[in-house]
């Protein structure tokens, strides 16, 4: 089954719920998991109990629940796998700068911004928001538009390594480091929906993001200003395409004839 959270280091809640999240919707869009099999996955707990609390705020009424609270996510799977058979979604990881394809309305943007993450349809009409309370996780849907969509994952595997060596090199010529790499980093399995390339192009995204992000916390007090500065500049780049990376695997599952 897909979407198991590993937790090896430090990292958003609100990225691994998105990723586990959407890999579980792209799983029920081309028909590899149904919406209780999706669900059961999704409120698994790292002690593997199907007991984590997930609700679904629908204050927009965009697939007809209770617009006056939140009820159980087993009612909005149901909805989807009713109303919007065969749809596919996308991880939007917003940041200052950069809405990874969202294009508004201006309050789901500001939103995004505020949560780090959602998940919204290609096609646009529907958006969920994570909001972890704790052990829980309270979803809030909103209405968007369409968004752009994220490069594909051979476009995005092509960038990402091409960044990676540049830095290398642009920072080895300077005599600059880019800053130690992480042994492992938090993932999420995205399950038989994907082709393993888009499981291998995620962890390798992961990994170098959390490299990037001690790179920029550690900084290099003994670094002249115009070396800080292009270190700054790369790693910042190199997060960014990460960044795009990670989108691309969540957001493209396998659509072959077989899982139609």
């Amino acid at each position: 089954m897909a979407g198991t959270a590993v937790n090896l280091v430090a990292v958003s809640d609100s990225v691994i719920e998105c990723l586990r999240l959407v890999s579980l919707l792209n799983a029920m869009g081309v028909g590899a998991l149904d919406a209780p099999q999706a669900e059961h996955v999704l409120r698994m707990t790292e002690a593997g109990e199907p007991d984590r609390p997930h609700h679904v705020a629908d204050p927009e009424s965009v697939l007809g629940l209770d617009t006056d609270g939140a009820v159980p996510v087993r009612l909005a799977l149901a909805r989807i796998s009713d109303r919007m058979r065969g749809a596919l979604w996308m991880l939007v990881l917003a940041r200052p700068g950069d809405l990874g394809g969202l294009r508004g309305p201006a309050a789901v943007n500001e939103q995004a911004l505020a949560c780090g993450a959602a998940v919204i349809r290609h096609d646009g009409g529907a958006v969920w928001f994570p909001h972890p309370v704790g052990p829980a996780m309270q979803w809030q849907l909103a209405r968007a538009e369409r968004p752009l969509p994220p490069p594909t994952p051979s476009e995005a595997a092509t960038a990402l390594n091409e960044q990676i060596l540049e830095s290398a090199r642009e920072l080895a010529s300077l005599d600059v480091v880019a800053g130690s790499r992480p042994a492992d980093a938090a993932s999420v399995v995205l399950g038989q929906a994907y082709p393993a390339r888009n499981q291998q192009l995620l962890d390798k995204a992961m990994l170098w993001r959390e490299a990037c992000a001690a790179g920029l916390d550690a900084g290099d007090a003994l670094l002249h200003s115009h070396a800080q500065q292009i270190r700054f500049t790369h790693l910042r780049r190199l997060d960014a395409l990460c960044c795009e990376a990670i989108s691309a695997a969540a957001s493209w599952p396998d659509m072959s004839p077989a899982r139609a």
